[in-house]
């Protein structure tokens, strides 16, 4: 298995890649950009799988993927997974899916609205009130690691650093940062108590709150 994403050098891709791999899990423009080059051949590839489809519609990366599954042979198995199903992720399902099967992951009893462990808590804040409520809710008792995830990168790097100002051991993680750094403190967040806020993102299994 190979993971093909930007921020990090070709070179070792590329040589990962000669090597053989049965399995590449990578983002929509380092794909486009190897397979582009012929470092990456797309021709005999039998399953595809679409992560977080709706999340790529918002980042506006549905044009390049799209562009991705026309190097595809057209016999395959084709897996899309998406949290909501917009228009633009019912109309690539369409074009691109044979006769698909729509499953819905949800529990019976907790009517799809989240899952059943979370409790959620609505709090209206001005934005300029928002970092000192935030840093007394981070002070409440039990209250450990912790993930915020902001609308903006410029926001995400604000806010981390009025945390910081207010003693709290906080990060910003954002496409700024480039991923080796990205990584880098994500990695750090394992061994420390951290408040990171993030530009929005798949949430980890942490306790999660969203500006």
């Amino acid at each position: 298995m190979l993971a093909i994403y930007g921020g990090r050098a070709y070179e070792p891709q590329v040589e990962a890649l000669k090597k053989g791999v049965d399995i590449v899990v990578g983002t929509p423009g380092r794909l486009l950009d190897l397979a582009g080059q012929k470092k990456l051949d797309l021709s005999h590839v039998r399953s595809l799988v679409l992560d977080e489809a709706d999340e790529m519609l918002d980042l506006g990366f549905l044009p390049d993927v799209e562009k991705i599954m026309k190097m595809l042979p057209p016999k395959r198995q084709t897996m899309l997974f998406s949290a909501t199903m917009p228009g633009a992720v019912i109309g690539l399902a369409r074009r691109y899916m044979s006769q698909p099967t729509h499953i819905s992951a949800t529990s019976p009893d907790d009517e799809g609205a989240t899952v059943a462990n979370i409790t959620q808590h609505v709090f209206r804040a001005h934005n300029m009130d928002k970092p000192e409520l935030v840093s007394r809710i981070l002070q409440a008792d039990g209250r450990g690691l912790a993930m915020i995830f902001c609308r903006t990168k410029r926001t995400a790097a604000d806010i981390a650093e009025q945390l910081e100002k207010r003693g709290f051991a906080s990060g910003a993680v954002h496409g700024d940062l480039g991923q080796a750094r990205a990584s880098r403190r994500c990695a750090r967040s394992a061994t420390a108590r951290s408040t990171y806020w993030s530009a929005p993102t798949s949430p980890p299994a942490a306790s999660t709150s969203r500006v």
